[in-house]
């Protein structure tokens, strides 16, 4: 069942309106019928069934049920950024997955380097990347990709825990031992070429803990994939 997120706060037995593009996909794309069945996500992150319904041509959804769901957490992913295929492949599972913060990170390692004057319009493409991936997952938070920051700008996003991957640290626990629950959980993955120790030192010194991601050592397009199958793992335990 295809789902739409929507900008209006839903009610039953009202219309829900469409962006233009959500309804040239509609009806030109998956060429909907009447009465066809969809799921919509509002504003308040809430899920409603809903009727197509066709106004002068033009598709409008007819909510009909609403949809419980479960306790929603925020999981923040702070990837560092990489090259622009793996990064948008990253963005896409990341959002299956479940993240529903994506942080990129500037290191100083990283290849990497976003420009002020591209940003604006990089956010938009990545953001309707995870909104694309959302829908299809069928979850009811839409993933929020923010501008890239530093290291230094991590204190402004902490939450219950959070984490870093760092394979050199010997002494470091599993990811599994620190994501039981469903407390929010900020997971932070270096750059291709890892982090510099100063960096790893000034993390630390935020009360960000060093975990492992196991035995194998993961690509940077791989890492955080890995941290949120088994945050997803754990959460069901």
């Amino acid at each position: 069942m295809q789902q739409y997120f929507v900008e209006q706060k839903c009610n039953l037995n009202e219309l829900v309106a469409f962006t233009s593009e959500q309804q040239h996909h509609i009806a030109h794309v998956l060429r909907m019928k009447a009465d066809s069945v969809v799921r919509i996500v509002d504003c308040d992150g809430c899920a409603y069934l809903a009727k197509i319904q066709f106004i002068q041509s033009q598709p409008v959804a007819l909510v009909f049920e609403k949809i419980e769901h479960g306790i929603h957490r925020n999981i923040i992913l702070v990837p560092a950024l990489i090259k622009k295929d793996k990064w948008e492949y990253v963005l896409q599972k990341a959002a299956e997955l479940g993240a529903t913060k994506i942080l990129p990170l500037e290191t100083s390692r990283t290849v990497v380097k976003s420009n002020d004057e591209k940003v604006d319009k990089k956010l938009v493409r990545w953001n309707k990347i995870v909104m694309e991936a959302c829908e299809q997952s069928h979850h009811t938070v839409c993933t929020e990709v923010l501008a890239p920051i530093t290291i230094k700008e991590l204190p402004n996003y902490l939450v219950d825990v959070n984490l870093v991957a760092y394979e050199k640290e010997n002494v470091s626990k599993h990811i599994k031992h620190y994501v039981k629950g469903l407390c929010d959980v900020m997971v932070i993955i270096g750059p291709e070429g890892g982090f510099d120790p100063k960096e790893i030192d000034l993390m630390l010194s935020m009360g960000i803990q060093p975990c492992s991601l196991g035995k194998n050592i993961l690509r940077a397009e791989t890492a955080g994939l890995y941290a949120l199958s088994v945050i997803d793992a754990m959460s069901e335990e």
